[in-house]
C-alpha cells in the first residue's frame, strides 16, 4: 500500500541538461522525508516528445503532503 503522485513536465530539448540537474537535486531532498518509498523518472523517447513523467511514491498521503507543502520543496521549485 502507499500513494503515488504522477508529475508530467514539458521540457524543451535545449533545457534537458538543466532539468536533469534540477531533478537530481529535488529527488535527493524528497528522499530525506518520512515515508519516502522511491521515485521513477521516464524521459521522452529519443526522437519524439518533450514530456517527462515522474512517479513519486510515499507510504501515506499525509507524508506525501508533508513533502509537497515543505519549504525545502518550495525552495527547489523556485
Amino acid at each position: 500500500t502507499g500513494v503515488t503522485q504522477v508529475i508530467v513536465a514539458e521540457v524543451l530539448p535545449e533545457k534537458e541538461k538543466d532539468y536533469r540537474e534540477w531533478i537530481a537535486k529535488i529527488h535527493l531532498a524528497e528522499a530525506n522525508f518520512p515515508g519516502f518509498r522511491g521515485v521513477y523518472v521516464q524521459s521522452p523517447n529519443e526522437n519524439k516528445g518533450k514530456f517527462w513523467i515522474t512517479l513519486l511514491q510515499f507510504d501515506t498521503m499525509q507524508n506525501l503532503d508533508t513533502w509537497i507543502n515543505s519549504s525545502e520543496r518550495q525552495d527547489l521549485l523556485n
